[in-house]
């Protein structure tokens, strides 16, 4: 039986020694290039680098690159264009506001929260605000009240408790 000729790989390139974005910054969301990488890229491309080498330097897709310097012109000093869409009606002090008063109080309940807090807004909209932080809904427990003498009833079990254990083994 013939053997097929395998069929060629491309060599792996190696790693590259400088990373598209600084030490310890991370990406924006959306595939959104930072400020600094794009500013860097603009510069690299001012000293008469091109899109190809520019890819490969900044292990980004050439199409990443013409879009980045195209868009580079219309950006007012690096700072990206505000989003469309309607802003949001919560504001990042409002939401700090509520993580306060949860962690101050835990066992207050959602529509409580949204009363005292911020009660210009749905109550949907906290829902919304603190799920994307993963806090969603709970109940508190009902514990209960423990009453002086029921604590030395408790107290005295456990000592008559520790004593037969720790004796008879």
């Amino acid at each position: 039986m013939p053997r097929w000729p395998q069929p060629q790989q491309r060599p792996k390139t190696p790693h590259r020694a400088q990373s598209p974005h600084a030490p310890g910054e991370n990406r924006p969301p959306l595939g959104e290039l930072p400020p600094s990488l794009r500013n860097r890229i603009a510069q690299a491309h001012l000293d008469d680098q091109g899109h190809k080498a520019l890819a490969r330097t900044f292990d980004l897709s050439r199409t990443t690159i013409q879009y980045t310097l195209q868009k580079e012109s219309t950006r007012k000093s690096g700072i990206s264009k505000p989003r469309i869409g309607r802003p949001s009606t919560l504001s990042n002090e409002k939401k700090h506001t509520l993580f306060e008063a949860i962690w101050e109080e835990p066992l207050i309940n959602m529509r409580l929260l949204h009363q005292i807090h911020c009660p210009d807004v749905s109550l949907r909209t906290v829902q919304r605000a603190l799920a994307k932080y993963d806090v969603k809904k709970w109940k508190s427990l009902k514990r209960p009240r423990l009453t002086p003498a029921h604590a030395a009833a408790r107290l005295a079990w456990v000592s008559i408790a520790l004593f037969f254990t720790t004796t008879l083994y």
